[in-house]
């Protein structure tokens, strides 16, 4: 599913299937928000951004009918879903961008530590989430943002990385 625009938009209700589902957003503006919200009750996702982005982020949705809401204030915006699945994936040893990112599939199994490296003093959030399930693992290493973590996560995952600056995971 995709969709454009620059002003305010709403469609209401939106399928979305169970299970990792990744957002791509381009935006041109600085203030932006998207938020997908059950027609039930539960948590909605939201996305809030003022400055241009160009980047991915992840979510674990149950599968059932959404409200989507972006509203660009005027500045030229983009919106796609997806659903990535695969049931294998190899695991380089080490990923990095200068952008928020969901990266894989990768599988797990023999992965016991990350060493995560973003720019100092910066927002940054690592996920690691599987194709379906209600939580992922955050990779987390306190105050700093860097340094040595424990993988504790078994399979076929996907890396989300929220970070407007460079970063870099080296998995060992």
């Amino acid at each position: 599913m995709q969709w454009l625009g620059s002003a305010s938009h709403t469609v209401d209700p939106v399928s979305i299937g169970s299970g990792l589902t990744v957002f791509d957003v381009e935006y041109e503006g600085d203030d932006f928000d998207l938020r997908v919200s059950p027609l039930d009750r539960g948590d909605a996702y939201e996305l809030e951004i003022d400055h241009e982005y160009d980047g991915t982020s992840a979510r674990l949705f149950e599968g059932g009918d959404y409200v989507f809401h972006a509203d660009g204030n005027g500045a030229q915006w983009s919106v796609e879903l997806r659903h990535p699945r695969a049931e294998s994936g190899d695991i380089p040893e080490t990923i990095s961008d200068e952008r928020p990112v969901v990266a894989g599939p990768f599988e797990f199994d023999s992965i016991e530590t990350a060493y995560l490296s973003p720019r100092p003093q910066t927002e940054f959030a690592a996920t690691i989430y599987p194709p379906e399930g209600d939580s992922g693992e955050r990779l987390s290493a306190g105050q700093e943002g860097g340094g040595d973590v424990p993988v504790d996560f078994d399979g076929v995952g996907w890396v989300a990385v929220q970070s407007q600056f460079p970063w870099q995971i080296v998995f060992d």
